[in-house]
């Protein structure tokens, strides 16, 4: 298959998760959308960005602490949506590359 071919796939896919993660109201079936989601993850992984996210799961609570202590999670509960870092960094300071690197951990 082409690459245009599966770039387009990809694309529908990503709206069509978008769609259903915003049409999702039941909390088990956001858990069964979660568990395919973490599924699909899984099948598309390489085996050294398995590892990689591996060793950089402990960093996430103080990546979280981070958030926290910025405000960042008191703000985004009040936007009641997402927000980019540099808008984060617009209503709690701080640095946009840091901001970033804290949600991706």
């Amino acid at each position: 298959m082409a690459s245009s071919d599966l770039n387009i796939r990809i694309d529908s896919l990503e709206k069509e998760i978008e769609s259903l993660a915003a049409d999702v109201t039941d909390e088990n079936l956001r858990k069964k959308l979660l568990s395919v989601i973490q599924k699909a993850r899984s099948q598309v992984e390489s085996p050294v960005e398995t590892i990689w996210r591996m060793i950089m799961s402990p960093h996430a609570p103080t990546a979280l602490m981070v958030l926290i202590r910025m405000g960042v999670v008191k703000d985004l509960v009040a936007a009641g949506g997402p927000k980019t870092a540099k808008e984060l960094v617009e209503s709690c300071g701080g640095n946009e590359i840091v901001i970033g690197k804290c949600a991706l951990d």
